[in-house]
């Protein structure tokens, strides 16, 4: 169904009318019963259609006066002497129709502004976008992927370059420590990191004592007195 093309107040009126009729005749056990009265069958779909647009332009959603319209042009019994299934059906009726009608027009509305809207651009080819699928990087840069793999190489060399060298330093110092000693000639090695030479021990002979100078003279002999003259 396009909503676009249907008539609300006529689809409002139309579900309005069938509701309020089957709540009356499920209230007074009574199949068909309609509670519009005192209008004949042949002209019945002319009032309803007539009573929609009466409810629509007044903006009313209550049974009695729904009920005193039908009266004025119909006749009956005033609204205090209707049956209260009769006084329901009139109030669903009306109620019905206004809020139905408003729901199917606000559809409508919104059903022309989508459909007044341009129609949505084709989508962006994927190449075009930074969405792209690319290569990997040996198809792209094979000269980086060279040199990273010279680099590794390179870095391999070296790490078994120090490993050699530092198996060599340890064979050599096992064979210097396991050489036999020469009388006299320390042993190259033999040391321990960290251990101090040991000193002489100081001599047990006496040390020569040296006199003390004479008093006021600071280091330097004095001559002969020479005698005064008179």
């Amino acid at each position: 169904m396009n909503i676009l093309e249907i008539d609300v107040d006529s689809y409002a009126t139309r579900v309005a009318y069938v509701a309020a009729c089957e709540l009356l005749s499920l209230l007074e056990e009574n199949p068909g019963r309609t509670f519009v009265t005192n209008v004949p069958e042949k002209a019945l779909a002319d009032e309803i259609a007539a009573l929609s647009g009466f409810i629509i332009h007044s903006r009313i959603d209550r049974g009695e006066t729904v009920w005193r319209w039908l009266r004025e042009r119909n006749g009956g019994v005033p609204w205090e002497h209707v049956p209260p299934a009769q006084r329901l059906a009139l109030d669903l009726f009306a109620r019905t129709l206004r809020d139905l009608r408003g729901v199917l027009s606000i559809r409508q509305i919104e059903a022309e502004r989508v459909a007044d809207l341009p129609p949505p651009s084709p989508p962006v080819p994927i190449e075009d976008t930074i969405f792209e699928p690319v290569g990997s990087l040996g198809e792209l840069l094979p000269h980086a992927v060279e040199a990273g793999r010279q680099s590794a190489a390179y870095d391999a060399a070296m790490r078994e370059q120090r490993e050699k060298a530092r198996q060599e330093a340890l064979s050599d110092k096992e064979a210097a420590g396991a050489a036999p000693s020469t009388p006299g000639v320390p042993v190259v090695g033999s040391m321990s990191v960290g251990a101090l030479p040991v000193e002489p021990a100081p001599s047990d002979e006496p040390r020569p004592e040296v006199p003390n100078a004479p008093r006021g003279t600071k280091g330097k002999a004095r001559g002969p007195r020479k005698p005064q003259s008179k």
